[in-house]
């Protein structure tokens, strides 16, 4: 059916009905835990998203976050006027530049950040006890080799949307 690099069979075909499958079902189950990670905190998905920017950051602009998330400066103010009315975050002036606003994390923000990195940590610590020890290796590998094919896919889409 498909001709991949030349070659036209049905072990290719399989291979691509599997790949598509599990990586669908990866994104579905991980997209679930996402969501009951953050509804256990009282947050949406896209606010505890919003959160983790801030891991190592004591502020960031709507223009940072935007590039975080990768979503659109509009979508984000709605998201920090979310996270400002539950009081999570502050807006501030810039000193240099009063065009911009710089938003940190209050300190319940904080006490919220931690609690979400801690549940981040306990999911993926229950993850990787399913697997053998003497697989991780393995599976870390593999998931980066996945992880690079799925970045070598969208630089591909990248460039032909450019061109």
């Amino acid at each position: 059916m498909n001709d991949y690099y030349g070659i036209n069979s049905p072990h290719i075909e399989q291979g691509i009905r599997q790949l598509q499958k599990v990586t669908e079902e990866l994104s579905e189950l991980y997209i679930r835990i996402q969501y009951n990670r953050s509804n256990r905190l009282g947050l949406t998905a896209a606010e505890a998203k919003c959160l983790l920017c801030f891991n190592r950051e004591k502020y960031l602009t709507v223009k940072g976050i935007s590039g975080c998330l990768n979503l659109v400066k509009s979508r984000i103010s709605r998201l920090i006027d979310g996270l400002e009315n539950k009081m999570l975050v502050q807006r501030t002036p810039d000193p240099n530049d009063k065009r911009i606003c710089l938003i940190s994390l209050t300190v319940k923000g904080e006490r919220v950040l931690h609690d979400l990195q801690k549940c981040c940590y306990e999911n993926f610590a229950r993850i990787l006890k399913d697997i053998p020890p003497e697989r991780w290796n393995i599976v870390m590998n593999s998931l980066r080799e996945f992880r690079a094919a799925l970045q070598n896919e969208m630089t591909g889409m990248e460039l032909i949307r450019e061109s």
